[in-house]
């Protein structure tokens, strides 16, 4: 291989490889967005409770800040309306459904 080849590979890792962050670094940037929005939907026992259970279920905790985010934008929930007990609920229900976010039940009071 020669020089010129061996320096065009490298360009096109480096290339990849900053591609590859800036992909990540949306992704983390959308995550973060979603979880401030759908933040002031829960009570502070509820907040609290999503953040120790994202420590070992990242993933599950996601799911529920998606789907609260998207109830709260259809005006389907309102601001500090998701309690403890209804996180509870939702997080039991996902984890016994395969993790399908569409499974969470809400019931208003």
């Amino acid at each position: 291989m020669s020089e010129d080849e061996i320096e065009k590979l490298r360009e096109e890792k480096m290339k990849n490889l900053q591609e590859r962050e800036e992909a990540e670094g949306q992704e983390q940037d959308q995550k973060e967005r979603i979880k401030a929005q759908a933040s002031k939907y829960f009570t502070d026992e509820a907040s609290s409770r999503l953040g120790n259970k994202r420590l070992t279920d990242p993933d599950l905790v996601a799911q529920i800040e998606t789907r609260i985010m998207q109830l709260g934008r259809t005006g389907q929930i309102s601001e500090g309306e998701i309690t403890d007990e209804q996180v509870k609920k939702m997080l039991k229900d996902l984890q016994g459904s395969g993790n399908d976010s569409r499974n969470i039940s809400f019931r208003k009071k």
